[in-house]
């Protein structure tokens, strides 16, 4: 097996330490000189953005398309797409009515076990990801990442019809529906279409202040 060989400065005593790079198991071995002493270091890896560390190169290719938007494995049920492998499978779990994973708090259940980690954290109020920019903190890492855009003017989601760049995903794809003209969210009042769920909620305190002003005129 070949080690890659690389030398450190140990800060402590000024002396020379070599580390072996396992390419397989992907940690340091660190030997110092005369052998006095020998132990295993794990590589990490940094995200370049965000400066995250993770202990696989894979982890890391997948926790970066968390910035770039890229999702590339794809529901051949639904066509929903995905920035891992994994997060597909626990996708698919839903459209076959699996949950196998239930909280022991409420009995809430899920299809995969990241959903339920953390749906645990309502009932804790757990809030692992902070930004250091002005201290909210979120139960999610996905949450962060998309207020950190607040404060950077990132908008790293662009409409191929218009140019219009966007700081979420989610945020482009009720964009496109001005292109499209789609309009999914229905009044069951007076059967009209909007384009999203605020559009619709604006449009129905319409027929609140209509029934409010002939309830006063009767």
């Amino acid at each position: 097996m070949n080690m890659e060989d690389v030398k450190l400065l140990d800060s402590s005593n000024n002396t020379t330490v070599f580390t072996n790079l396992d390419p397989v198991t992907q940690t340091y071995t660190v030997v110092k000189p005369l052998g006095s002493e020998t132990f295993t270091l794990q590589r990490l890896y940094h995200c370049d953005i965000c400066g995250k560390s993770f202990s696989s190169n894979l982890n890391l290719t997948e926790h970066r398309r968390f910035h770039t938007g890229e999702k590339p494995y794809k529901c051949d049920i639904c066509g929903d797409s995905f920035f891992s492998n994994d997060v597909l499978v626990g996708h698919k779990r839903m459209h076959a009515g699996e949950k196998p994973f239930h909280c022991k708090t409420c009995g809430k259940s899920y299809a995969n076990n990241s959903d339920l980690i953390r749906h645990k954290r309502i009932h804790t109020g757990e809030k692992l990801f902070r930004c250091e920019t002005c201290g909210k903190s979120f139960t999610k890492n996905s949450g962060l990442v998309t207020h950190v855009r607040i404060h950077t003017g990132e908008k790293p989601y662009t409409c191929d019809i218009c140019g219009k760049s966007f700081s979420q995903n989610s945020v482009l794809g009720v964009h496109k529906r001005v292109h499209t003209g789609e309009k999914p969210f229905l009044c069951e009042i007076c059967g009209k279409y909007f384009i999203n769920n605020s559009a619709l909620t604006t449009h129905q305190k319409t027929h609140a202040a209509d029934n409010s002003s002939s309830e006063k005129d009767a």
